[in-house]
């Protein structure tokens, strides 16, 4: 029997190996036409030589020599891969169900169901210099999946779903964006644009590893750009409409002129920063969120 699925998991600088060991004793175990494919993503430490050595019956590993992104390298699987179903799992996740392949297997027996999100959870505790990532994904991201369809398509995330082999053929990951973030939320649109409706599961895995506030802050600000080269490249992108971000921008904007927000935002980024840093709360991270779009000044 011809294989049916293959576990997808873009690495970069992290070791995979408890986290493909445990796809593999399930694959084992249940006897499933299955296999994993991991590509490196040029990492720049030395984890590529403990995760090249997974490579086996089941495990296929291949290292680019350049970095690519987050969706260019996702949108790589295809050529790597020729099986229907296609499951995408972060580096740095945990499985935490002993049948997750087979859920995700099992709701593809319904023909109707074409990109699947199965959830993510995190820890009980953190360090506090890593509480700012801590906070965000409790307080913003981890639900259960019925919390989750009531937001649709816009609870879809990269970390954890899977989908039809010609979905992600016909709707790719935009790679023009040049820096880090906001690939899922393209991704997300592009899906509901195409009448395409995610399935939300509960088939969660957990974010193992936590960034540091100040790395947070840094690709928040990798972020920030990426969203102002999407609303410059189209300024009238209906995706704006969608982000609650952006709707207090706009907001702000009709009540104060940009000259006088930009010099403000000038002078509040450094404190802001701190503060988010020394003293993490969701508080500040919005509001450096939003100062940093003033910074950068998105296109109206």
């Amino acid at each position: 029997m011809g294989r049916l699925a293959t576990i997808c998991i873009p690495i970069y600088n992290r070791e995979v190996i408890t986290l493909v060991e445990a796809l593999v004793y399930e694959i084992k175990r249940a006897d499933l036409p299955v296999n994993i494919q991991l590509i490196d993503d040029a990492s720049t430490n030395h984890c590529g030589e403990s995760n090249a050595l997974l490579s086996s019956h089941y495990v296929q590993y291949t290292r680019l020599t350049r970095n690519v992104g987050r969706a260019k390298i996702r949108n790589l699987f295809l050529t790597l891969t020729d099986t229907p179903l296609l499951i995408f799992i972060d580096c740095d996740s945990e499985i935490h169900s002993k049948d997750y392949i087979q859920t995700y297997l099992h709701h593809f027996r319904d023909p109707q169901n074409q990109v699947i999100y199965g959830g993510r959870i995190y820890p009980d505790t953190c360090k506090r210099s890593e509480r700012l990532e801590w906070l965000y994904g409790n307080k913003r991201i981890a639900a259960n999946a019925e919390k989750r369809s009531r937001e649709g398509n816009r609870a879809f995330l990269t970390n954890n779903f899977a989908l039809r082999r010609e979905i992600l053929e016909t709707h790719p990951f935009d790679e023009s964006i040049p820096c880090y973030g906001y690939e899922d939320v393209r991704f997300q649109f592009t899906l509901s644009q195409a009448g395409i409706q995610v399935l939300h599961i509960d088939n969660v895995v957990c974010d193992s590893g936590f960034d540091s506030n100040r790395t947070v802050l840094m690709k928040m600000e990798m972020a920030t750009r990426s969203l102002k080269y999407i609303f410059d490249k189209d300024p009238r992108n209906p995706l704006r409409k969608e982000m609650k971000l952006m709707r207090y921008y706009d907001k702000l904007n009709r009540v104060c002129p940009l000259f006088i927000t930009q010099s403000i935002s000038i002078i509040l980024i450094p404190f802001i920063r701190t503060f988010a840093h020394s003293f993490p709360s969701l508080f500040w991270l919005d509001t450096y969120k939003l100062i940093l779009l003033y910074r950068y000044k998105v296109s109206c």
